[in-house]
């Protein structure tokens, strides 16, 4: 029996929590002489990875500047959509923007995600 080849793939949470587990199926069937490790971390940790050469992939939603790694959009037009409570005054305002967000109660993602 053959030692298969190990990638490891690094994801931020959504593509490694949503994307990756369908797609990995049919990377294995094309590739079968691998085996995959998926390493789910935020976006800047999986980037981090990659430069460092800990990783050899990674599948992130956002890029970061540097000379050091290669980007390669795979999905387009990604948005974030504001959700609001139904009469709320924000609503009203069309168009949106950021400074109208200004003083409003706000959920966050931790530091260093892609959101």
């Amino acid at each position: 029996m053959s030692i298969k080849r190990i990638l490891t793939i690094g994801a931020s949470t959504i593509p490694g929590e949503v994307i990756l587990p369908h797609l990995m199926p049919k990377i294995l069937q094309k590739n079968p002489d691998i085996s995959l490790k998926l390493v789910i971390t935020n976006s800047r940790a999986t980037f981090d990875s990659v430069r460092n050469g800990e990783i050899e992939v990674g599948v992130i939603g956002t890029r970061f500047e540097s000379s050091e790694v290669d980007f390669q959009t795979v999905i387009q037009d990604d948005r974030l959509v504001l959700i609001a409570p139904k009469g709320h005054p924000i609503v009203k305002k069309n168009p949106l923007s950021i400074s109208d967000l200004s003083g409003q109660p706000f959920v966050n993602r931790e530091s260093g995600s892609g959101t």
